[in-house]
């Protein structure tokens, strides 16, 4: 069962990530002119939103970790944007050269505290480990309100907004990055207690590289935390070329992660359909069927694991 144990490694591996909105910084609003793509896809071009892909013991576990996979090089290629395109602009002047040749400029829309600011690419290159140059045009937008504001409550409502394309030099692969993220979150703290709270909607998000392409749609995930443990919830359906369709991901049962320690859930379900379903129950939530997390396949139990050290994963990576 080891090939399909793997599977809920990547499973589990990329949910708090999306929980978290991968590298965006961003909060949620629907207000201002832009409007929310909802579920339209631009470059699903094959239509894989639409077709089932087979959850079974002789399902290939190794695409659902190329979907794992492609999903992390998105929000990683993010990151890289952010880091060398956007974050070094924050000071004047607004239009700046990016590392390898063209700019970025800013335009700024919003009084502090409030944050509205939106981005142009023009030819910017940047350099991204594993690809290289990385050279890309479009826009990213992040508009972010302070809706509250108290001695020990501070509360956020915004989103961030990405249309960027461009090539890989060294491949001369296109790529592209379109997606919408909605954010709402809290924060509250007194002498004995911290706690936050965020929302997060995704609709959609989509990452195109050469061939490969992965998309989330109608993602709506809960995050709660405090000093000790953090729980996510999470519904989505998760779209890519390397299933060839998609698995709509849930968690019947919240996932809890220990604050310092993201190497194995505490309690939780975690769940994938298509053609077939896949649960992985954590902890209590395991029913007595193991200790650390059991794997359900189809409605038969199919693994079990009574200590963590036992199981060949981090679910948190």
């Amino acid at each position: 069962m080891k090939g399909l144990f793997r599977s809920g490694a990547v499973v589990a591996g990329t949910l708090l990530l999306v929980a978290c909105g991968g590298g965006g910084s961003g909060s949620s609003d629907s207000g201002g002119e832009e409007t929310s793509p909802g579920t339209k896809l631009s470059l699903d071009t094959k239509g894989y939103a639409s077709k089932t892909v087979t959850i079974s013991t002789d399902t290939d576990i190794d695409s659902i970790a190329q979907l794992n996979t492609d999903l992390n090089e998105a929000f990683e290629v993010m990151d890289i944007i952010e880091d060398k395109a956007i974050d070094a602009i924050f000071e004047a002047p607004y239009t700046r050269a990016c590392p390898g040749g063209g700019t970025t400029t800013l335009v700024e829309n919003a009084s502090t505290p409030n944050v509205d600011d939106s981005f142009t690419f023009d030819n910017c290159v940047v350099d991204v480990a594993g690809y290289g140059p990385l050279l890309f045009s479009g826009s990213y937008r992040e508009v972010k309100n302070l809706k509250d504001e108290k001695a020990i409550n501070r509360a956020w409502v915004g989103y961030q907004l990405y249309d960027i394309t461009g090539e890989v030099k060294n491949t001369g692969e296109t790529f592209a990055l379109k997606g919408r993220f909605e954010r709402d979150e809290s924060y509250s703290s007194d002498a004995t207690d911290a706690r936050y709270h965020v929302v997060l909607g995704i609709a959609p998000f989509e990452f195109q590289l050469g061939d490969r392409y992965v998309a989330l749609v109608d993602q709506k995930s809960e995050q709660d935390g405090d000093e000790y443990d953090i729980t996510v919830d999470v519904s989505s359906r998760w779209v890519g070329s390397a299933i060839g369709g998609y698995v709509l991901v849930s968690t019947p049962t919240p996932i809890t992660y220990l604050n310092d320690d993201f190497t194995c859930p505490t309690d939780g379900v975690m769940r994938f359909e298509s053609d077939g379903v896949a649960e992985f129950r954590y902890g209590p939530s395991a029913s007595g069927t193991a200790q650390a997390m059991a794997i359900w396949l189809n409605d038969q139990l199919v693994a079990s694991y009574d200590s963590c050290d036992d199981i060949e994963f981090s679910p948190a990576e």
